[in-house]
């Protein structure tokens, strides 16, 4: 059958509403054990405790947490010990660089001192070949410049650890080359560094040797240096500082010779031979000695206080400048051709000085007298350093005695005396 059009449709039928399925009820949690919430609350307070601990650290400051002192000590030690071992290798590297050079120094000093030797062996050999020794002279000497810049140079780079003999050996070398004023330098250098008596002295005498010279114009200072290289050895009684002593007086009397100061040298040689005597006797030092006093003796010898001047033996009044007053007692001559003398001086009617010494006569009318001092502790102003000097006297008259006096080095005064009756 056909539907109508104008005819209406029935409604359609509506759809049913799905209905929701139900949820599923969760089953219950089992109720927790006490066991088990111990541990938990254990573990959190466990954590919390940490995070405190934490926290208060990140809130002290470093140094009032034992653990980063400790760290901070530990890397300071272990730092201090690093730089003390780098140092000491360091320092044992620079010392065995100074001995190296030092050694060195000390080769070139020697082979300086030897080239000195060989050439006077060169020189002695081609004495009758004038041109053949000027030509070796040549090559010589510009060895010998060559030592010397090298030892100026080591010197300069470890002065402060060369021993002063090696100041001596150069200087005498440079003394050689008539380089007074570079060799007086050198010398300096040394006697700042000496050490002890034995070694000033020695760097005394080289003073004085270079210093008193023909021709230089301070001879004084050549004296003066004399005179202190005999100071350094007082208070010395062995033999080998009486033998220095000796030696000393007998290159002194020699230079005044040279100088033409005959009297100071005679002098000289008094007092040397004033120190020889107390040598031990059979001293292989003495005998050797008593060849370089007889070979430097003047040509007329000093002829001893015999008897023809027996009227100089006795006790003199002197008067000295300032209004001092002394005592010389001259005792008869002794074996070795002296006399002991005795001088004591006064200051206010008590013993100020005591000298003692050895005279002799180069005539018979004439002492020259070396003397050694010590003043009294108890005189005014105290114990003095000894000292020594020369006394030269004549007679005047019978009974009277003119001269001059004064310690080594030091201008001489007038004095007058007159016999004791």
């Amino acid at each position: 059958m056909i539907p109508d059009p104008g005819a209406s449709s029935p409604a359609p039928a509506a759809l049913p509403t799905p209905t929701p399925a139900p949820h599923p009820r969760p089953e219950p949690l089992p109720p927790p054990s006490s066991h088990a919430n111990a541990d938990e609350i254990a573990l959190l307070r466990g954590q919390v405790d940490a995070l405190q601990i934490e926290a208060t650290k990140r809130s002290r400051p470093w140094y009032r947490t034992p653990s980063d002192v400790m760290s901070v000590v530990a890397l300071t030690i272990s730092t201090l010990f690093s730089l003390l071992a780098l140092r000491h290798q360091y320092m044992e590297r620079a010392d065995a660089a100074v001995a190296a050079q030092v050694a060195l120094l000390r080769q070139e000093i020697a082979s300086l001192a030897q080239l000195q030797t060989e050439w006077e062996e060169v020189a002695e050999r081609t004495a009758n070949n004038v041109s053949l020794q000027a030509r070796l002279n040549s090559a010589f000497n510009a060895r010998r410049q060559l030592l010397i810049e090298d030892i100026d140079r080591l010197i300069d780079a470890v002065g402060a650890h060369v021993p002063s003999m090696y100041f001596v050996l150069f200087g005498q070398q440079l003394a050689l080359d008539a380089n007074g004023s570079r060799a007086a330098e050198v010398l300096a250098r040394g006697l700042a560094g000496a050490r002890g008596s034995l070694a000033r002295s020695n760097v005394h005498r080289s003073i004085a040797m270079n210093a008193l010279q023909p021709g230089d114009p301070d001879t004084a200072a050549g004296r003066i240096a004399w005179r202190a290289a005999l100071m350094d050895l007082d208070g010395r009684a062995d033999a080998y500082a009486r033998y220095l002593r000796t030696d000393d007086l007998r290159v002194w009397s020699t230079q005044e010779r040279d100088l033409g100061n005959a009297k100071l040298a005679d002098s000289l040689l008094i007092a040397a031979r004033r120190e020889l005597d107390l040598l031990p006797a059979g001293s292989p030092l003495r005998a050797q000695l008593e060849r370089l006093l007889q070979a430097g003796s003047p040509p007329a010898p000093i002829s001893p206080i015999a008897s023809a001047s027996a009227q100089l033996v006795g006790r003199w009044r002197l008067r000295l400048p300032g209004g001092a007053r002394a005592l010389l007692t001259v005792d008869p001559v002794g074996p070795t051709g002296t006399s002991p003398v005795q001088i004591l001086v006064f200051a206010d009617d008590r013993v100020d000085e005591i000298r003692t010494g050895l005279a002799g006569a180069s005539n018979g009318s004439s002492l020259s007298i070396w003397w050694s001092a010590q003043r009294e502790a108890s005189a005014r102003g105290g114990l003095r350093a000894p000292g020594a000097g020369l006394m030269h006297l004549r007679l005047n008259g019978i009974n009277g005695l003119v001269g001059d006096d004064g310690p080594l080095g030091s201008p001489l005064v007038r004095i007058v005396g007159t016999r004791v009756r």
